[in-house]
């Protein structure tokens, strides 16, 4: 006879009763979203445990920052680790990395599950050649009809075959695919365009940082700010000017925040995925109470 249990414990405020968990339950899979991996790294005893019936790892949930992905991977080298890609409107995955190809491709979201085809789409809805940036499109029968009783909505998203995922990215020589940012996560400063994942991957290299969410502010000059919203980790606060100076030297000028915000935690949605609309909502409030 063969049967399965799930296991379902999200205290994540509480992350050592989650560890204890998955021991006492002798979980052999793990499945998770980047904000949980970073908590377990940075604030539990999650590296050191040996977890003898665990298997492996999967992650969904947004795009994982790939020094998370190689803390990770260092701190279980014989686990399997399962980057995946995908949204509700795909029913809900779309793209995978073989654990067998994540180190050297760390940072991808992979190759289109069977079934699945993904391209990248330029402005004028041609596809792009490997190597160009455009926004990801998903086509295949897991992706949805439309929204239910909303046609505006579904016109949006549904052009002709493909589902437009609001994701920016780029196709490799392989066939791996590679997440620049979202559209509406672009930060339009001073005539530059910039990818708020690119800085908070940066940000997320220094080992003071356990979690950060980068949005563009208004700014009389640039027409936008960057702004840094940082979570230091229990065992030490960075500086602003090293948060700044670290981002100088990995990313240029164009790209150091302007603002860096700390604070004890990050709103997220009941995934576990940061909440950048409730965060931009809170700015706005502090931006028009400081007019």
């Amino acid at each position: 006879m063969t049967g399965g249990t799930l296991v379902i414990d999200n205290r994540f405020l509480y992350p050592e009763a989650v560890l204890d968990t998955m021991e006492r339950e002798r979980v052999t899979g793990f499945s998770g979203v980047p904000s949980n991996f970073m908590i377990l790294l940075s604030n539990s005893s999650f590296a050191s445990r040996k977890f003898e019936h665990l298997r492996y790892f999967t992650q969904a949930g947004g795009a994982m920052a790939p020094e998370v992905i190689r803390r990770l991977i260092s701190a279980f080298p014989n686990k399997e680790v399962y980057i995946m890609y995908g949204l509700t409107e795909a029913s809900p995955r779309v793209s995978y990395v073989p654990p067998q190809r994540l180190r050297d491709k760390v940072g991808s979201i992979g190759i289109p599950l069977a079934g699945v085809r993904l391209t990248i789409l330029k402005e004028d809805g041609s596809e792009a050649a490997v190597g160009e940036e455009g926004e990801i499109a998903v086509s295949g029968d897991n992706v949805m009809l439309g929204y239910w009783n909303e046609p505006e909505e579904s016109k949006l998203v549904l052009k002709e075959r493909w589902l437009l995922t609001g994701d920016l990215g780029r196709r490799d020589g392989e066939g791996y695919f590679w997440i620049v940012g979202r559209k509406k996560d672009i930060i339009k400063a001073g005539g530059n365009r910039i990818s708020a994942k690119e800085i908070e991957e940066c940000i997320l290299e220094l080992v003071t940082v356990a979690e950060v969410a980068v949005l563009g502010v208004p700014d009389s000059i640039l027409g936008e700010a960057i702004k840094a919203f940082v979570v230091p980790k229990t065992r030490g606060k960075p500086a602003k000017t090293d948060i700044q100076n670290f981002c100088r030297s990995r990313l240029g000028d164009n790209k150091v925040p302007t603002h860096v915000e700390f604070a004890l935690s990050l709103p997220k949605y009941q995934s576990g995925k940061v909440n950048k609309e409730l965060l931009r909502s809170q700015n706005r409030k502090l931006f028009s109470n400081a007019e």
